[in-house]
């Protein structure tokens, strides 16, 4: 028994003391709890904590009012190990302007630890809004208002002898008298003592209209932007010299850099980025505008412009783009020009000619001609500087039969050259409508064609984009693609995610898509409708072959009829309608380095059908639901061997008072794995 070991010294496992008023701070009592205590030679082990320590003196009128809840600190032998802070801190100095006599409350928590074998202190303390509020600026309260949200915040690090102190605000200023700006909104402003000025977004409200000498003045840009050099702050400006709807506006667009490698921000340079002109009266229209580049990773050092000109009386309109600068090693130009004369030029029986458009570069490559997107004639001159294209023209005309609101088409013709003056690429772009003046928006019938090919990659893509909609009868929607290049083609008659859709009524919506060649090995997700009645996503059979097989070539088709039909769904004492949606998937993926179970090809298949019924009656605008039914039953299965059957089932009614729910899940085989 003497030769155990010992210990001498105070233990307490847990302990709390209440402090009298008189020892504490404006009648609360401060209430310390300690736990896990151990008193020896070696010093004081444990973790300690007081509450209600310092409330906050709200008659005090410091610009600071600070009040401090909880603070923690543990110790292992007299040696401090970490610790917390948590409390609030009022800014006097600020003055609600939604509150009366309201300052700006901060929530404050902090937390500090010690290294002992680096001697090494860590501190951070963070001070946050939890509520917006609207405070006068100080010193001029009257003429300004800064709306801060919630979650801005004060932080303070001290760390390895290093101190840190950051403001990060999110919120918007108003600005009031001669010059006059509503709403300037900033999201992420940070003023730090560790790096300069930097915000992860600066803009304007939509709409707002500040006023500079009693001329509209609007800024439509402002942001401030990170950069090697410094910081770099964007201004767009525009102010109108006369009237709004019939007059003369000027724009310009201002970039002001400053200095990087300073804790405060100073200013470096200033550099006009556009300048641009509208002017607006009964006989014409103009509008044009010209941007510089300085330094610029795409574009080096140059510049942009365009022009637009419409003769109102005459119908006719004259517009041109141009790019025009340098890079390192080489020049580059281009330019595009065009006419809208209004289809009064008859060039062939019953045949007007409605428009031309041409254009030339010179070491510039035209993204729209590589874009995925839908054709969209009015931006198919978005060029890069490239030193593999040598030169680029583009050719189109728009036509009309007979008038422009009968049929109506556009197509540009554009051929690219290496410096070889071997073909690069060539692009064909089309537009027609039917029975609307608007090839871009049309109202009855439209379609859109793409045809692209790249001689460098031997890459052809063909796109077809068509639309319907008649007298709001008949409406739908469809994409045609086709795509080849080395190693991999597909042809798309509608996708999974956009099935060509047809609306009849609105009473049936029938959407249907077929995809061969290179194609998602995975069956489309259901319904969300289906998926919420079974309480949980309903993924195809095939997912998880998808990475397996993401290469491989085959083919897939699906079909789904919606129909809607009841009365009294919006408006209306009483109501009943009733959905029915039913559909097909299917999917076959060929077989490629024996994954697919060893077959050589392997087949995916999906049916569903969904019901939701609903009957009731509205009272003052609020639905009283007597009868509520939703239903579904999937089956799903893949082959050859093995085969795999699952199906699913779910019900839900409620009558009156009266509910219930069913589910089922019924599976045979396997997998193939």
């Amino acid at each position: 028994a003497n030769d155990l070991p010992s210990w001498m010294g105070f233990a307490i496992k847990e302990l709390q003391i209440t402090m009298p008023r008189q020892l504490s701070f404006r009648d609360s009592s401060i209430v310390v709890d300690a736990k896990n205590v151990l008193i020896d030679e070696t010093g004081i082990t444990g973790d300690f904590m007081a509450t209600n320590v310092l409330p906050i003196n709200k008659k005090s009128t410091a610009p600071l009012r600070i009040g401090i809840d909880t603070i923690a600190a543990s110790f292992m032998q007299n040696v401090f190990v970490k610790g917390a802070i948590a409390g609030n801190v009022e800014a006097t100095f600020l003055t609600s302007k939604t509150r009366k006599d309201s300052a700006l409350a901060l929530h404050l928590t902090g937390k500090a630890a010690y290294d002992k074998a680096a001697d090494s202190l860590f501190i951070s303390c963070r001070a946050i809004l939890n509520t917006n509020e609207d405070y006068g600026v100080p010193f001029c309260a009257d003429l300004a208002t800064i709306s801060i949200y919630k979650n801005s915040r004060v932080d303070y690090v001290y760390n390895h002898g290093h101190n840190d102190v950051s403001l990060v605000l999110n919120g918007k200023l108003t600005i009031k008298g001669e010059f006059l700006i509503k709403d300037v909104s900033f999201e992420g402003l940070c003023l730090s003592t560790a790096s300069s000025v930097s915000c992860h977004k600066f803009s304007l409200t939509p709409g707002t209209m500040p006023n500079l000498g009693g001329f509209g003045l609007q800024l439509t840009k402002l942001n401030l932007d990170s950069i090697a050099s410094g910081s770099l702050l964007n201004i767009g400006s525009r102010i109108s010299l006369l009237s709004e709807d019939l007059g003369i506006s000027a724009a310009a667009g201002f970039k002001i850099y400053s200095v990087s490698g300073s804790s405060v921000w100073k200013f470096k340079s200033l550099a006009i980025d556009s300048i641009s002109l509208k002017m607006d009266f009964s006989a014409f229209r103009f509008d044009g505008s010209i941007g510089w580049f300085k330094n610029s990773p795409s574009y080096g050092n140059g510049f942009s412009g365009h022009l637009q000109l419409d003769l109102k009386a005459l119908n006719i309109g004259f517009g041109a783009i141009g790019y025009f600068g340098k890079k390192a090693t080489y020049k580059y130009w281009g330019a595009q020009i065009s006419a809208d004369l209004g289809g009064k030029i008859m060039i062939f029986p019953t045949v007007m000619l409605k428009s031309i458009k041409g254009g030339a570069y010179h070491y510039m490559k035209n993204n729209a001609a590589y874009s995925q997107a839908a054709v969209d004639l009015s931006k198919t001159f978005e060029l890069t500087p490239d030193s593999t294209v040598n030169f680029g023209f583009q050719a189109g005309v728009g036509l009309c039969f007979m008038q422009e609101s009968l049929i109506s088409a556009e197509v540009l013709l554009e051929m690219a050259f290496n410096n070889n003056w071997g073909l690069k690429y060539i692009a064909l772009y089309g537009q027609a409508s039917v029975l609307s003046k608007n090839v871009k928006h049309p109202t009855f019938i439209g379609a859109s064609l793409k045809v692209f090919y790249d001689r460098d990659n031997r890459m052809l893509n063909a796109m077809l984009d068509a639309k319907v909609d008649v007298i709001d009868v008949l409406t739908g929607t469809g994409k045609i693609m086709l795509h080849t290049e080395p190693g991999k083609w597909y042809c798309y008659l509608g996708t999974h995610s956009s099935p060509i859709d047809l609306d009849f009524a609105h009473f049936l919506d029938v959407k249907t898509y077929f995809m061969m060649g290179q194609i998602p090995t995975s069956l489309p997700p259901l319904n969300e409708e289906i998926e919420l009645l079974f309480d949980e996503p309903t993924h195809s059979t095939a997912e998880g072959e998808g990475d397996k097989t993401l290469t491989g070539k085959g083919f897939a088709f699906g079909m789904n009829l919606k129909a809607n039909c009841g009365f009294g769904k919006k408006k209306g004492f009483v109501f009943a309608y009733i959905t029915l949606d039913g559909g097909i998937d299917a999917l076959v993926i060929m077989n490629h380095n024996d994954t697919l179970c060893g077959g050589d090809w392997r087949a995916y298949g999906r049916a569903f059908v969904y019901v939701d019924a609903d009957a009731g009656v509205r009272i003052h605008k609020k639905k009283h639901v007597f009868l509520e039914l939703e239903a579904a039953t999937v089956l799903e299965a893949e082959m050859p061997r093995p085969v795999y059957v699952s199906g699913k089932i779910a019900f839900r009614y409620r009558v009156l008072f009266f509910k219930g729910k069913i589910k089922r899940h019924y599976a045979a085989g396997k997998h193939c794995s």
